[in-house]
């Protein structure tokens, strides 16, 4: 999140909404067409969507935490990948620890894993 709000794309509001319409019981649904499939002239639908173009293991983890805690999807979202950068970095930093057996090493991996081309 920065000071100017989340930085979303197209993908990240179809996540986002698919989190949310199963947060609140809808299924894996979005309340459009997805930007790449076939639609009429209107994106919009009255009747919700079922989502087709992307993995559910996201928006299902987002609706988790929304319902849990309450948050907003853009919230729990920011959370969730959050912990998913940390996982990351303590992945590689343990691996090349495993692999080297030295502290510096590990925390160069650590380190690089963050560094903003990788992020």
């Amino acid at each position: 999140m920065t000071r100017q709000g989340a930085g979303t794309t197209v993908d990240s509001g179809e996540y986002l909404s698919v989190a949310d319409s199963l947060a609140h019981g809808k299924g894996l649904t979005m309340p459009y067409l997805s930007y790449d499939e076939r639609y009429p002239d209107t994106v919009r639908t009255p009747e919700l969507v079922p989502m087709t173009q992307f993995p559910p293991a996201f928006p299902a983890v987002v609706a988790v935490g929304e319902r849990l805690s309450g948050a907003g999807p853009t919230d729990v979202a920011r959370w969730v990948n959050a912990l998913a950068l940390g996982g990351t970095v303590a992945i590689a930093a343990l691996l090349v620890y495993a692999v080297t057996g030295a502290l510096v090493w590990e925390a160069l991996a650590g380190a690089l894993v963050v560094r903003p081309p990788f992020v």
